[in-house]
């Protein structure tokens, strides 16, 4: 084989098939077989193989071009050698076996070596890659079934045919697959579904591609779940077919998809993937709350679970387009956590978008901080178009990109995808109800609860049952019950605790406990001064004023510092750091600085903020392994900075370069709003700063690494370094807090006095003012001439207005009242009236230069109008008044200022209006013409004349002015734009005439033109020109006589073309390239469109003289015979000179048929048409007549079929008889109670061979006969239709009415009342409704009997239609005697007498029963009724413990007339022993609350002793007494009240320097120490770390028996404040050796100093000098400050060593040979690093014509790899070098002038 050039041919050829043509793709592969052979015409334009099929290893075939592809299919074991043969160059390659064609197809995406061979893949069988036009393919040992591909390439690049022919081997091909290709399934193309979290499912969505289905069964597809679904069924009429499966199981496995065809499983294909895996996103929870167990009732109580973990999801989507050379492009997504690649790409086709779904990934594992990084193969990028960029899975956010353009061989951008996370809902369970709570991003739930206690006195416990859900699922994923002491709310008033009143009897106070307050909460939970009780009586009224203090709980919260509204308080913080230490990003190893800002701890959300990041120093020297192998890179490599604050990215900067290595970025509260972050006392900051590369590519390849502080001289191999980085944070916090309440009232309260005489006072003067501002305070003193017997007290009563305005009159009023209650009321009157005007400044001017800028009015111009009693003077717009004049014009704006009376005033602003900025135009374009004349002046070619003021500017010629040269000449010809104020600007034109290129000529050809007639090329140009050409016999010339000439070419036979090369004037001569082609037309046949068949003796169409292509020509015959049938031949003569020739037609004269209908059969009279058919049933169309079938009248009727013309049909007739319809008579039927009670019959007589219909059928018997049996429950009408033995129907109608209403029976009393009594023997009644009744009882059949027993009665009325219906009637027995029971107690005690009172108005006497239940005491009995009526009374006693009762029946009686009985129940009691909780045990001197009055069943008694005392230790009983009546006995308590615990502690160390440690210790047991500076510890011995400086108090509480107890020390430890160590230093930096350096120290707080001068020397000086003697490598001093009790404090400060730059540039040299001078070479003396410097040369065009690295080496005034020498002139060079100590890299440039 031999390596070759492909060649590119600009030719298009037709390509067209010979025999058998291939697949240009290989999915498309054709089949072949070896026995029939090959020969095909080959593509010669056609893409290579790799472009259309990438992916492929095409192995031996360095180039595809002209690809065809073709399969096999073994038919007979054994080798194939073959023969393929061509004119001109083509190759082969074999690749197999496979198993089938599926499996041949789907390996298209991945042919090439395997090893082993797999034969569901196939390897590498034959291929050549060589010059020959015959190549030799052998397959070898080739068994029955297998499939082979084979790929055939024309590398000619031209049109020829290739053959395949078999020329050995013992092996044969099927040729059946040529005639009946096999069915194959080529591609599954497939997109799987990202994880739906609510389902945990996910769907397959795609197409199979197919090719030759079966004709029978369905297409299916297996998932990897091994359901089943079919997607198609034959017959198959398509060869892509899309499917969507749905509900798949998201696990993550490893799946396989299978389609096939179940009439023939072998055609079939698989493809396997990964299915996705549900990733939880749902955040965790505690199961405990955070918050503390005690709130104050009614205060904002927070319930606070704090999060456990975050788990989520991240997903993106990286899209892109691969543009035009996409085999070059590959990209990949790495996690900066892991370094995995979690996806990654390359091109396919050019121009081929793409969009790639990335995730759900898991952030715990991968993280949310990925690198997109984009590789090109050819190091020019996106050269050829596209961009790739990674966005949200929505396309809302697009997280890094695009990269696009020419970005070199690799590019990098950082991104944060974000972590897409469920929100939860917390649900509270609370007294009140239930509270919810959603919330995102996994932040703490913080649920605002307020917990009631309606007390004043006594705490509460609360239950908080709380669970918190995950929205996305619904799961519960935390819950709990949190426990709340909740103590008493804040009172709002002392009379929330307590009242305080005068006992005008007793002149004495009285204090009351209101609420659930109790008399021994005074001085314990509150408080009252002065006490009243110390208070005596007084002989005045007046009014004693108590301080009632709300005290609280000793143990509790203090709610009254939490009761008021919540406030914001303001906090200020700032933090910095410059410690960045090593850390992995993106990715790499150990590659980033990382620097941190932890949480400020404290004040909430910012409200205010600045960020400020920096650094600088960067150096990345890239210093290779080995400089012999890879030398030093140039350029080191760029860098980036990455923010995030709480986790997400505020911006990525980058690339950015060294120099000048350093940067400084600043973040402010805005900022962070905008970036979706809310800076607070929990707020990160992380700043990343990292090289672009992640390692060093070698050789050998080293990882980039970060090393903190390191010089740029010493780093290694993928070291990086930097001077300095940082990191400053100021912020203002603000968060809302509890403001305290009030808990201290002021109660007055009245006591009263004797009667005293009335009271005179005069009222203060009138007065008159201008604003309601102006009036004076209410002044008690303004009150005089009081007379009183008493005290008195002035007080102000109202202000009264009278309603209107300037003026408005106010009436004020006082009282004057004395202790006793007398009073008096005086009044002033003040007048308000405003009689000022308003002030206000003329607005400042305007100058505008365009009437359009003049701003339309604006009031707030008016900014200063002010008046004396109007806060906001009314400012408005009067007019705007013009002076007339123009440029400039003056315009007066009026305002006025009104206050509210009405008193107002004028200002005026002026405008003035004058345009000074002149119009702006272009150039116009110049004009380059070959010879004069000159085109005449056009103003039109300045097209975009604009000015700010002139619509439309004044453009005008001005002048040509020559530059006086010829061939060119240069006329300069100037426009002038002019606007309306007469600003002027001139713009220019250049008209080039001769010097420039000769116009180019055109060239017209004669064609197209026909074989054999002569090509003629007509060239026009400029007169006289000499013009070159080739007709393709060689350069020719031709001179254009007059400006045109002729190119004949005789005779052609093929397409003739013409190019244009040169074209002369005889002094200039231009290079041209025109090209004219004449297509030589072949001659062709013409064609016609059909003629006929014609209908014998029809009239036949006219033979067109012009055929379907437009010839013209003469026929023969001329005109087409249809008087007799047959075919008939015409021919067709062209006219000459149309490129054709003759043909013929053949023209069909058809005999006439006869159409053929079917026979309608007979029809019903009055049926409805069912049409006549307008087509017979051979295809004939036509009309009949008459035209529609006339059912009206019986009998037979004729209709005549006339066809339509054109058709060859005759005339048909069709006979149709209408036949008669049956008879219907019907008769009305009755049915009611007496008549047809068993149904009525309805219907007729029935007819031999008829059918019977009946509806509707309800009550029918047979709906099919003639005459059935109708019942119906309503009266009905009944349909009856009739069918007749020739189909025939008709209707008839019965109505059948029913009569069954039964008589409306009632009954009629006559007396009046249903109560038989004592004085009423007798009811008279009658009956209505009914013509018959009946009576039950005996009362027989009268209409109106007399009752005289009680019961029921019932009648039975009969109607005239023979229905009956019942009535009834109640008779009752009252003997009319009342009875009143009263009973006493309904509960009464065991041993209780019972009382019931029996009274009645008419009752003679009363008899009573009794029925005991457990119960005994209770016995019948009889009284006498006595005006006050009478009484039972006994004594009822229990028979055991349980409750019994007892029920009294009593009866009235009335001389023997006994009335209705009534019965009460008593319920007899068995005595309750109460129940208590119990109390205590109290602490020594504890508010021990109250001892209950109702027990826990709710019995109410009293205590002995009454109140529970805590000033004692000990056991005490305490006795209740049940209050009488409550069935109880009494109950003891006993009561234990502990001793206090004894507090002492001690400290190690009670004095030190911060940071100070101090160990206290107590011998108690349970401590709780509180220092007051919020530190509290538990444990009797802690350890405190005091950093700040100051004395502290200490508290500790301890805990014995459940009792506390608490010793305070105050400032009992003490910390002494460091000393501030700072200085300065003179000389600040060395320039020399032997420098003399001064100190100044600044130090605060210190006594003593000592001084480390870094070389050696030290001192104790408060300002020492130091003699530094060697400065090379600079200083390092530390100044050490100590204060007098120890505490110390450094500072350092470094002096470096700044070495001088100088260096001599010389500005000219002169390379002349002369040995002086020779060289531009710059002298450097110091400071410049040797090996790090460049020098550029440049000309004036900006071309690089010398450069070296080596300061020594000078230009010596030539370029290029011959040493041309450079022409004399001004030349620029660029000096690029870096300082050696600061590693500042420095550019200086300049100019050189060359002298030869």
């Amino acid at each position: 084989m031999m390596n070759r050039i492909p060649l590119a041919f600009s030719a298009i050829f037709t390509c067209f098939i010979a025999f058998s043509q291939g697949g240009v793709n290989c999915p498309e592969m054709a089949p072949i077989c070896t026995d029939v052979g090959l020969n095909f015409t080959a593509n010669a334009d056609g893409d290579e193989a790799s472009t259309l099929d990438p992916g492929n290893n095409y192995d031996c075939l360095i180039g595809q071009p002209n690809p065809t592809w073709y399969y096999f299919q073994i038919a007979t074991d054994g080798n194939i050698e073959m023969e393929l043969a061509a004119s001109f160059d083509i190759d082969f390659a074999i690749w197999g076996p496979f198993s089938s064609l599926s499996v041949a197809q789907a390996a298209c995406g991945s042919l090439g070596n395997q090893t082993p061979p797999d034969p569901s893949n196939g390897n590498l069988v034959d291929c050549s890659f060589s010059v020959a036009a015959v190549e030799n393919p052998v397959i070898t040992g080739a068994i029955t079934g297998e499939v082979y591909v084979m790929l055939i390439t024309n590398y000619a690049g031209v049109v020829q045919n290739i053959t395949l022919t078999q020329t050995g081997g013992t092996g044969s091909t099927d040729c059946d697959i040529v005639i009946n290709p096999p069915c194959s399934i080529s591609a599954i193309n497939t997109t799987v579904s990202g994880c739906d979290f609510i389902t945990n499912n996910y769907s397959v969505t795609g197409t199979i591609e197919t090719t030759n289905p079966p004709t029978s069964g369905d297409l299916v597809v297996e998932d990897c779940d091994g359901n089943t679904s079919v997607i198609a069924s034959a017959p198959f009429n398509a060869t892509s077919f899309p499917f969507t499966i749905s509900n798949l199981s998201a696990n993550g496995s490893a799946c396989t998809l299978q389609a096939y065809f179940t009439s023939e499983t072998t055609c079939s294909q698989t493809i396997n993937y990964v299915s996705p895996a549900c990733i939880n996103n749902c955040p965790a929870y505690e199961n405990q709350a955070s918050s503390p167990a005690e709130a104050c009732g009614n205060q904002q109580y927070f319930l606070e679970v704090q999060n456990t973990g975050c788990d989520g999801v991240v997903n993106f989507e990286v899209i892109g387009d691969y543009g035009t050379f996409p085999t070059e492009i590959s990209w990949s997504i790495t996690s900066n956590l892991t370094g995995n690649i979690v996806a990654s790409g390359a091109g396919t086709s050019a121009g081929g978008t793409f969009a790639v779904t990335v995730g759900p990934l898991d952030p715990n594992i991968e993280g949310s901080i990925f690198n997109l990084e984009v590789e090109d193969a050819w190091g020019d990028g996106f050269s050829g178009g596209g961009y790739i960029q990674v966005e949200s899975t929505d396309g809302s956010t697009v997280f890094a990109g695009p990269i696009e353009g020419d970005f070199g061989t690799e590019a990098n951008q950082y991104f944060n995808s974000g972590i897409i996370v469920s929100s939860s809902t917390i649900s509270v369970t609370t007294p009140s109800g239930t509270v919810t709570s959603n919330i995102a991003n996994c932040a703490d739930h913080s649920v605002p609860i307020t917990l009631e206690n309606n007390n004043y006195c006594t705490p509460t416990v609360v239950d908080l049952p709380w669970s918190i859900t995950c929205d996305l699922t619904g799961d519960l994923i935390a819950s709990g019950t949190h426990t709340v002491t909740v103590y008493p709310q804040v009172p709002t008033s002392a009379s929330d605790l307590v009242s305080i009143d005068w006992n005008s009897t007793t002149c004495s106070w009285e204090v009351t406990p209101q609420n659930d307050c109790g008399v021994l909460d005074l001085g314990v939970l509150y408080s009252i001064s002065p006490d009243p009780m110390s208070l005596g009586p007084s002989c005045a009224d007046g009014t004693e004023e108590f301080t009632v203090t709300y005290l609280g709980f000793t143990n509790g919260p203090d709610c009254c510092s939490t009761g008021g509204p919540l406030t914001p308080a303001t906090y200020t913080n700032s933090q910095g750091t410059i410690d960045f230490i090593t850390q992995t990003a993106y990715g790499g190893t150990n590659n980033a600085a990382y620097g941190t800002i932890s949480p400020s701890g404290v004040g909430g959300n910012s409200t205010s903020l600045t960020i400020n990041v920096s650094g600088s120093g960067y150096c990345y020297p890239n210093v290779p392994v080995d400089p012999t192998v890879f030398p030093p890179d140039p350029e080191p490599d760029v860098y980036y900075v990455d923010i995030y604050v709480d986790g997400v990215q505020i911006a990525i900067y980058g690339p950015l370069n060294d120099p000048p290595g350093s940067f400084n970025y600043s973040f402010s509260h805005a900022d962070l709003l905008a970036a979706g972050v809310t800076y607070n006392q929990n707020s990160t900051i992380e700043v990343y700063v990292l090289p672009n590369q992640f390692y060093y590519s070698g050789p050998p390849i080293i990882n980039t690494t970060y090393v903190p502080g390191a010089d740029c001289n010493t780093l290694a191999a993928g070291e990086w370094s930097a001077s300095n980085f940082s990191i400053d944070v100021n912020a203002t916090y603000e968060q809302l807090v509890p403001s305290p309440a009030n808990c201290t009232f002021i109660v007055s309260e009245p006591y009263t006095c004797c009667v005293t005489n009335s009271i005179t006072a005069l009222p203060p003067a009138n007065e008159n003012v201008e604003c309601l501002l102006d009036v004076p305070a209410a002044d008690i003193n303004s009150v005089t001439n009081i007379v009183s017997d008493c005290p008195t007290v002035v007080a102000f009563i109202s202000d009264v207005s009278d309603g209107n305005t300037c003026p408005e009159i106010i009436t004020r009023t006082y009282s004057v009242s004395d202790d006793c209650g007398n009073s008096v009321e005086v009044t002033q009157t003040i007048t308000i009236n405003d009689v000022t005007p308003p002030t206000a400044s003329n607005p400042a001017g305007l100058i505008v230069e365009c009437i359009d800028d003049v701003p339309t009015p604006d009031i707030s111009v008016v900014n200063d109008a002010a008046d004396n009693c109007t806060a906001v003077p009314t400012v408005s717009f009067v007019e705007d008044l013009s002076d007339g004049n123009t440029c400039p014009e003056i315009i007066t704006r009026t305002y006025s200022v009104t206050d509210d009376c009405g008193n107002a005033i004028n200002v005026t602003q002026t405008i003035t209006i004058n345009d000074i900025t002149p119009p702006t135009a272009s150039n116009p374009a110049n004009i380059n013409i070959p010879l004069a004349p000159v085109p005449a002046p056009d103003i039109t070619v300045v097209t975009d004349a604009a000015d700010n003021c002139t619509l439309s500017p004044i453009v005008a010629f001005v002048e040509d002015q020559s530059d006086g040269g010829d061939c060119p000449e240069v006329i300069t010809r100037t426009y002038s734009v002019t606007d309306d104020c007469g600003n002027e600007t001139l713009v220019t034109q250049l008209i080039i005439i001769g010097g420039g290129l000769v116009p180019s000529p055109t060239v017209i050809a004669n064609g197209p033109i026909c074989e054999g007639e002569d090509a003629v090329f007509t060239i026009d140009g400029l007169g006289d020109a000499v013009v070159t050409y080739d007709i393709g016999n060689g350069p020719e010339t031709l001179t254009l006589i007059g400006g045109t000439g002729d190119v004949t070419v005789p005779s052609v036979n093929s397409d003739v073309t013409i190019t244009l090369s040169n074209i002369s004037d005889g002094s200039c001569s231009s290079m041209i390239e025109i090209s004219e082609t004449i297509v030589v037309n072949p001659l062709s046949l013409p064609t016609f469109a059909g003629f006929g068949p014609y209908c014998l003796n029809e009239t036949p169409d006219v033979l067109p003289i012009l055929s379907v292509e437009g010839y013209s020509g003469t026929w023969n015959p001329p005109s087409i015979d249809a008087s007799t049938s047959g075919i008939g031949i015409y021919t067709f003569t062209p006219d000459p000179g149309q490129c054709t020739q003759s043909t013929t037609l053949d023209i069909s004269i058809q005999s006439l048929i006869t159409p053929s209908f079917i026979q309608i059969e007979p029809l019903c009279l009055n049926a409805m048409d069912p049409g006549l058919p307008t087509l017979s049933q051979d295809g004939i169309s036509g009309i009949w007549s008459p035209s529609a079938i006339n059912t009206s009248a019986v009998g037979v009727s004729t209709y005549t079929f006339t066809p339509d013309a054109g058709q060859c049909a005759e005339v048909l007739n069709m006979d149709i008889e209408i036949f008669p319809l049956p008879e219907v008579s019907l008769n009305d039927q009755l049915i009611n109670c007496i008549t047809n009670t068993s149904g009525a019959q309805i219907g007729m007589a029935g007819v031999v061979g008829n059918t019977y219909s009946w509806s509707p059928l309800a009550g029918i018997t047979n709906p099919t006969i003639s005459d059935p049996i109708a019942t119906p429950s309503t009266t009905t009408l009944y349909t009856l239709t009739v069918t007749d033995v020739n189909g025939c129907t008709a209707d008839g109608t019965v109505n059948v009415t029913v009569d069954d209403v039964p008589p409306n029976v009632g009954i009629t009393n006559n007396t009046g009342t249903t109560t038989l009594s004592c004085t009423q023997l007798e009811i008279s009644i009658t009956a209505t409704g009914a013509d018959i009744y009946s009576w039950d009882n005996g009362l027989g059949n009268i209409s109106s009997p007399s009752i005289t027993s009680p019961g029921i009665y019932t009648v039975t009325g009969t109607g005239p239609n023979g229905c009956q219906s019942n009535a009834q009637i109640e008779i009752i027995q009252d003997n009319g005697v009342d009875l009143l029971l009263v009973l006493g107690q309904s509960e009464i005690c065991s041993g209780e007498t019972v009382e019931i009172s029996m009274n009645s108005a008419t009752a003679t006497d009363f008899n009573w029963t009794v029925i005991q239940n457990g119960v005994t005491g209770a016995s019948d009995g009889s009284v006498i009724n006595t005006e006050s009526g009478a009484t039972v009374s006994q004594e009822l006693t229990l028979d055991g413990s349980v409750n019994g009762t007892v029920d009294y029946v009593v009866e009235p009686l009335l001389s023997g007339c006994v009335g209705s009985a009534q019965t009460v129940t008593v319920t007899v009691l068995s005595p309750e022993t109460p129940q208590f909780s119990q109390l205590g045990p109290f602490c020594l001197n504890d508010v021990a609350g109250v001892l209950p009055s109702s027990s826990m069943e709710g019995i109410l008694g009293s205590w002995t002793p009454p109140t529970i005392t805590t000033n004692t230790a000990g056991l005490s009983t305490y006795n209740f007494s049940p209050n009488p009546g409550q069935c109880a006995v009494s109950q003891n308590m006993d009561i234990v009240v502990n001793d206090l615990p004894i507090v002492s502690f001690s400290g190690d160390s009670l004095l030190g320097c911060a940071p100070h440690s101090v160990v206290l210790s107590s011998p108690n047991d349970v401590c709780t120490w509180t220092i007051s500076n919020g530190i509290i510890l538990e444990g009797n011995q802690v350890t405190l770390n005091l950093t700040n400086p100051g004395c502290y108090d200490v508290t500790l509480e301890v805990d014995e028996n459940g009792c506390t107890n608490s010793l305070t020390m105050p400032n009992y430890l003490c910390v002494q404040e460091d000393p501030i160590a700072n200085f300065t230093v003179s000389p600040d930096v060395f320039t020399d050796n032997d420098v003399l350096v001064s100190f100044t120290n600044l130090s605060s707080g210190a006594s003593s100093f000592l001084w480390d001068f870094g070389d050696g020397n030290t001192s104790t000086y408060i300002n020492p000098t130091n003699l530094y003697e060697n400065t090379d490598e600079g200083a390092l001093i530390t100044l050490t400050a100590i204060s007098e009790f120890g505490c110390t404090d450094q500072a350092q400060l470094i002096i470096e060593y700044d070495e001088q730059e100088v260096f001599y540039i010389p500005n000219t040299f002169t390379p002349d040979g002369d040995n002086f001078n020779q060289m531009f070479t710059p002298v450097f003396y110091s400071g410049f690093d040797p090996y790090n410097f460049e020098m550029l040369i440049f000309n004036r065009w900006g071309e690089i014509v010398f450069e070296t690295h080596n300061a020594e080496t000078g230009w010596d005034g030539t370029y290029g790899v011959n040493g041309t020498k450079a022409m004399d002139g001004t030349y620029s060079w660029k000096i690029t070098y870096k300082n050696p100590k600061t590693d500042q890299r420095k550019v200086i440039s300049g100019h050189v002038t060359l002298l030869r």
